[in-house]
C-alpha cells in the first residue's frame, strides 16, 4: 500500500509492533537494556529497531537484489549485537 502521510506511515509501521495497548504500558520507559536488545527487541516490552527495519522494508515493498542485500547486513548486525 502506498502511503503518502508520515503519520500514517509510522502507524503502520508499528502495527502491531506495539508494546503497550492503551493506556496500559507493558514496559517501564527507565528499563535497561542491552545492545543485543535494542536492536532484536525484547519479548513483550520492544519490538527492536531490526524487526522495525524488516516491517518498513516490507512497507516499502523492497524486494529483489536491493531485499537481500539488505538482509545479509541486517543479519550481519544482529549477529553483532547478540555477541
Amino acid at each position: 500500500r502506498h502511503i503518502t502521510n508520515h503519520d500514517a506511515c509510522v502507524s503502520v509501521l508499528l502495527e502491531g509492533l506495539c508494546c503497550c495497548s492503551g493506556t496500559n504500558h507493558q514496559y517501564d520507559a527507565h528499563d535497561e537494556y542491552s545492545l543485543h536488545e535494542i536492536m532484536n527487541g525484547k519479548k513483550d516490552a520492544f519490538p527492536g529497531l531490526i524487526p522495525l527495519v524488516h516491517n518498513y522494508l516490507d512497507l516499502l515493498e523492497c524486494y529483489g537484489e536491493p531485499r537481500i542485500m539488505l538482509n545479509q547486513y541486517l543479519t550481519l548486525i544482529s549477529h553483532r549485537a547478540s555477541g
